[in-house]
Parts: structure tokens; sequence; C-alpha cells
């Protein structure tokens, strides 16, 4: 055998000892602890992204506040409330006109409907719900002058459903009656005659 070959089995490093063997970390054994600070990290971010937005909410609502309680006092709430007192008196004084009643467009109504050798007499107006109606005594000379009298009511769109009832003869041959009938409400509008009268207001 060739004295300068020499065969061995003890390595020539020193190998790792069995403790510093196990010290050696594995790449990526600490993922769980690493995704756990950086979710902690992000809650905290959001945490604080929400707080800066409440805040920033808080400060536009106050702003907003602000600027109400300014054009509030913009304005001058005396003089609105005596524009709303003033309009409501308006608005109730208009109701008012409106179902007024003027009875005495009632007489020159009849004026101009009443014929010759008629009259009446006991005028009596009554107003049930917005029915208007009128009864008055009649005297006509004539059943002939009743007729004609009757034949004008009829034609008349201010009176309507004319009716004679209670025919009698007075001392004096005379024919009395008494008439019943409706009357439009246009007919003895306030409203209406102030219109007539003043076309332009």
């Amino acid at each position: 055998m060739d004295p300068k070959f020499q065969t061995s089995f003890i390595p020539k490093n020193p190998t790792l000892s069995q403790s510093k063997a196990s010290t050696i970390s594995i790449p990526g054994g600490n993922i769980f602890n690493t995704l756990a600070v950086t979710l902690f990290i992000l809650t905290l971010l959001l945490i604080g992204v929400l707080f800066g937005y409440e805040m920033i909410l808080n400060g536009k609502i106050d702003d907003a506040n602000k600027q109400i309680i300014a054009t509030k006092d913009s304005y001058q709430i005396d003089a609105i409330q005596n524009i709303i007192d003033a309009n409501f008196r308006i608005t109730s004084t208009k109701t008012i006109l409106s179902n007024h009643v003027a009875t005495s467009e009632l007489f020159k109504l009849f004026q101009t409907l009443t014929v010759k050798k008629v009259r009446f007499n006991n005028f009596l107006f009554s107003n049930k719900g917005g029915i208007y109606t009128v009864v008055m005594d009649v005297e006509a000379q004539s059943y002939n002058a009743l007729l004609q009298q009757y034949d004008t009511l009829l034609k008349s769109t201010d009176i309507q459903n004319p009716r004679f009832t209670g025919f009698d003869l007075t001392a004096s041959g005379n024919v009395k009656s008494k008439l019943t009938a409706s009357v439009d409400p246009n007919s003895v509008s306030y409203n209406k005659t102030m219109q007539t009268l003043f076309p332009n207001q």
C-alpha cells in the first residue's frame, strides 16, 4: 500500500453541533405575528381616519348651523310676522266678502222683474246651507197680470223655481198669492257687486 494514500472517515471540517442546528430559523415561521401586527396597524389607521372624518363632519355641521343662525338674524322676524298677520286678515276679509250677501241687489232685481198691475209685499230672505230663498206676498189686479208675472220670473236666470201658492181675492177684487223662489247666489254676491262697480280694482 502506498504510504502517501491514506483513507480516513474523520471529516477535516468540524460539523455543526446538534444544539446549533436546532436554532436555525425557518423563513416565514413568524408570518402570523407579522399579519397580526399589520392588522393592528391598519385598524389604528382606520380608526384615525374615521375620527378625522367625524371631526370634519362636525366642523361642517357647526359651520352650517352658524350660517343658518346668521341667515335667520339677517331677516326681520317682526316684519315677517306682520306680513303673515296682514295676509291672514286680507284672506279672512276676502272670505267674508265672498260669502257676504247684498240683499239690496234683490230689490233692484225685483224692481226690473215686476210687471205692471203687480206689487210685492212682506219681503223675507233666507240662506240655508248656501241656498238662498225669497218669500213675498203678491197682489195683482187680475189673474192675467199674475200669469204675466210668473212668465217673467221663469225667464229670469237670477230667480229660480218660482211658485205661486195660496190664491185668494181681496175685498177690492185683486188677486193675492204668495211667491216662493230660489235666488242665484251670484245675483246677490257682494263681491260681484263690487267688481261691477269697480272693474279695475
